[in-house]
């Protein structure tokens, strides 16, 4: 895991427990949210690349 996935996990985890359902009501960490998954999906699809697997 890179320190930017890490990072963007964690400000998910934030995000989330701080304001839960309301999230998608606020534009701005919405925003960051999807930032933050695009990110992960990133690194979870290099990681697969890596491995041989496709999805």
């Amino acid at each position: 895991m890179t320190p930017a996935t890490a990072s963007a996990m964690a400000e998910n985890a934030r995000l989330m427990r701080e304001h839960g359902d309301d999230l998608p009501k606020r534009p701005d960490l919405w925003k960051r949210y999807q930032t933050n998954r695009a990110t992960i999906q990133r690194a979870e699809q290099e990681q697969a690349r890596k491995k041989g697997v496709r999805r």
